[in-house]
């Protein structure tokens, strides 16, 4: 048996070590990211959804299930049968330890074998670029401002790295697949597309994702992912350790000293300017740490420039560049020197450089949009339903001439409604929104909260509205209680459920004063009907009392619960725990307080209404239950008599 499973281990082994060999790193600056909260350990394998596509709309295509994966290409080109040469992931993760990307948990762990979540991806690789202004995404549903990834989410979103989902949800928490992680770092790091063909030398390259294909083929062409036994297994979940691994194949360059430049490849710069770039040729990606105001000196016909700097900051190009893409909001570009192409991929962007071709390639989302709230009447009861009404308008459509897409949710006093999309173009877009109350009561809340949020990626335009609840007055509702006849009560027979109705100001029995729980029976005739006696006591059949009875119409009463003899103290409990079933010979049970009521409240000729319905205008009320050990269960917890032992 130990043969057979020391055969198995050095077979899987094998399989994980003919991958690849990992790329060299190149020597880079030792200065640490800045501190950042430790990710958390992640042991909920939660299922992950596509991450943020191009597009909304492919935003919300599925990912395909796979099994979890094995390790597969981003493992070390050393064999795990030599324990020499440690784990496949170790140069990998050193790297990113000694680089301040990743960090232990507060047991000192890196968890390597876990999954890999969304927040835990995303803060690595802002730890990388070091920026440190963010976007507001308190918005999204999901997110808590407090937490250890909000900066980095935050970060993320300004840098257009996150957009988000339609449900306007980030997910932090969930684990990551291998195809979004894949489109995360080909979208950060500039990595060309790739033709679709370039998957079909993997069994399952078809599965990858339409709006993860070009991202993922992009990476395969480069040699950033090679597959493990011929598969990509985009839709499985990605290791910590494989992530990191991928990150490692980049071979990126992290300097933060003028002096370190490497002669080309990928690097990003984090130190003070001016930064001498002569005869450079790769990728030059300038973060957070440059500064507010960056100048670039010497010429490099084949360097490409990616500004990735805090939002606003001014860049001077004193020399000739293949590119420069400014991917930080509000980034000025200027000086003496020229690019072949200068590409805008962030909004408010201002270009002073020579430039052979200026492209803009962002989607100014929200930009301009406004919002504008119709008048708003009040609710009240002869008005219970109101419709608001919110135009938006304006908006920059330069990327996008016939307009776009965005996403409405919104909640009533806190509760989400059901999200809407919404179309914005040249013409104003009239979104409208229903708040009613159905069931008007004695006691009504002053007013209602509809907060809206309009999104699209990150963007988000907020409109809160107050809906007013204008009730009668006391003096009106005394006024209204003056009539001879001042409320109707109609029985549900089979929700089990007595509901009381007062007079209105045009007479009519609308608003709800009582809701009770009760007990009829399959006996309790339906129709329309006028109290004609009362009882104070009344004996039942079977030789038992009920307290405070109200005739229906022949032997039908409203009554309390049964006493097995005439006495507050005498309470048939059990069936008392009946409440809320039919289980009555023909009368309508209630507690004894609620029989008390009408009884008080309910002149003779009241009308009385029993019918069946399918629904209730509120929740169905109960009754407290009655431990058949306690001593008190001889009494009707809501018996207001003043000897009543529920009272103390």
């Amino acid at each position: 048996m130990k043969k057979r499973l020391l055969a198995l281990i050095l077979v899987f082994a094998c399989a994980l070590s003919l991958a690849c060999a990992a790329a060299p790193v190149r020597a880079v600056e030792t200065e640490t990211a800045p501190a950042a909260a430790e990710e958390p350990v992640v042991s909920a394998k939660a299922e992950a959804e596509p991450e943020e596509s191009p597009t909304e709309a492919e935003e919300s295509a599925p990912p395909e299930e796979s099994p979890a994966a094995e390790p597969e290409e981003e493992t070390s080109a050393q064999p795990m049968a030599e324990p020499s040469s440690g784990p496949w992931y170790a140069e990998a993760m050193d790297y990113a330890v000694a680089q301040g990307l990743l960090k232990g948990d507060d047991h000192g762990n890196l968890n390597p074998g876990n999954n890999a979540t969304r927040a835990e991806v995303v803060t690595i690789l802002m730890r990388i670029f070091q920026c440190t202004q963010g976007k507001d995404i308190t918005h999204f549903f999901d997110v808590d401002s407090g937490a250890w990834y909000y900066g980095a989410l935050s970060t993320a979103a300004e840098m257009d790295v996150l957009k988000g989902y339609p449900d306007v949800t980030m997910r932090p928490g969930a684990s990551i697949t291998r195809q979004e992680a894949f489109v995360l770092l080909a979208r950060l790091f500039a990595v060309p597309s790739g033709s679709s063909a370039s998957l079909n030398a993997f069994s399952d390259g078809a599965s990858v994702s339409e709006w993860a294909r070009p991202a993922v083929a992009g990476m395969v062409e480069n040699g950033l992912v090679i597959g493990s036994s011929g598969s990509l297994l985009p839709g499985s979940n990605i290791t910590r350790a494989e992530f990191v691994q991928v990150l490692y194949r980049l071979n990126i360059t992290l300097c933060s000293s003028a002096d370190a430049l490497p002669e080309d490849g990928i690097v990003v710069y984090n130190g003070p300017s001016p930064l001498a770039i002569d005869g450079f040729a790769g990728k030059l990606f300038l973060g957070g740490r440059c500064g507010s105001s960056v100048t670039l000196t010497g010429d490099a016909p084949a360097a490409e420039i990616y500004v990735r700097t805090e939002p606003g900051a001014t860049v001077q190009v004193n020399g000739a560049v293949k590119g420069v893409f400014l991917c930080a909001r509000n980034t000025t570009l200027a000086g003496t020197g020229r690019a072949a192409a200068v590409e805008q991929r962030a909004a408010g962007c201002t270009v002073r450089l020579a430039a052979d071709t200026l492209s803009q390639s962002y989607d100014s989302g929200l930009a301009g949009v406004r919002a504008q709230v119709g008048p708003v009447a009040a609710l009240t009861p002869e008005n219970r339903s109101v419709t608001v009404t919110v135009s938006y308008s304006g908006g920059d459509y330069t990327a996008a001439p016939s307009g776009r897409t965005a996403t409405l949710t919104w909640t009533l006093d806190g509760v989400r409604q059901p999200a809407r999309s919404v179309w914005l173009g040249y013409s104003t877009s009239v979104e409208t929104f229903t708040v009613s109350e159905p069931v008007w009561k004695r006691v009504m809340p002053g007013s209602h909260q509809l907060h809206i949020l309009l999104t699209y990626g990150t963007d988000v335009i907020v409109t809160d509205v107050t809906i007013q609840v204008q009730n009668y007055t006391d003096a009106e509702y005394m006024s209204l209680l003056s009539a001879a006849k001042p409320f109707q009560i109609e029985v549900v027979r089979n929700q089990c459920t007595v509901l009381v109705y007062g007079l209105d100001k045009s007479g009519s029995y609308t608003i709800l004063y009582q809701a009770f729980v009760c007990s009829p029976g399959y006996a309790t005739p339906l129709g329309t009907f006028r109290t004609p006696a009362k009882m104070r006591w009344q004996p039942l059949m079977g030789g038992v009392w009920g307290q405070y009875c109200t005739q229906i119409y022949g032997n039908y009463l409203f009554h309390s619960v049964y006493y097995n003899s005439k006495s507050e103290s005498n309470l048939n409990y059990t069936a008392y725990n009946k409440l809320g079933t039919i289980c009555s010979h023909g009368c309508v049970r209630l507690t004894c307080a609620d029989a008390k009521w009408l009884y008080d409240n309910c002149p003779l000729g009241t009308t009385v209404r029993i019918y069946d319905s399918n629904t209730l205008p509120v929740p169905k009320p109960t009754a407290q239950w009655i431990d058949p050990s306690s001593p008190y269960r001889g009494w009707d917890p809501t018996d207001p008599n003043p000897n009543n032992p529920w009272r103390t």
